[in-house]
């Protein structure tokens, strides 16, 4: 199993997670459109138990919303800088992590979309992403 680490924008949150290979996705709920302040949100996900702060989770504020699934999702921010960082999706036992937040700039190709009729056909997302959020209902 692999470590990644990673952080909100300033530095002062400060993540770790396991897993073999980080799988990325993009989701363009309205929820997750809200909350990226994009078209779409780009994150991985792991198990919560693969996930811990190492340091200052004293400054991370949760926000909680309701995803277009009717779920709750919990979205928690660096309270000094404003960076989103990860969700907690109250259906799921994982911790969404936005990619952005790694340390290691990583070109991670989403494997799947989801909410796709939100997403701008101009975009251009992979076909074999496009194929795989339709099989997932997306």
């Amino acid at each position: 199993m692999n470590t990644y680490r990673g952080g909100c924008a300033c530095g002062a949150v400060r993540y770790e997670c396991y897993k073999d290979e980080l799988k990325a996705a993009v989701c363009a709920c309205e929820d997750c459109r809200n909350a990226s302040g994009s078209l779409f949100g780009y994150a991985f996900g792991v198990q919560s138990d693969d996930f811990k702060i190492v340091q200052g989770s004293d400054l991370l504020k949760p926000y909680e919303t309701r995803a277009d699934s009717g779920n709750s999702v919990q979205r928690f921010f660096c309270s000094n800088c404003g960076s989103p960082v990860y969700a907690k999706p109250g259906a799921y036992p994982i911790v969404s992590i936005r990619v952005v937040t790694l340390d290691e700039k990583m070109d991670l190709e989403p494997v799947f979309a989801i909410y796709q009729k939100n997403i701008p056909h101009w975009l251009g997302l992979p076909t074999r992403c496009i194929e795989k959020g339709k099989e997932m209902g997306g």
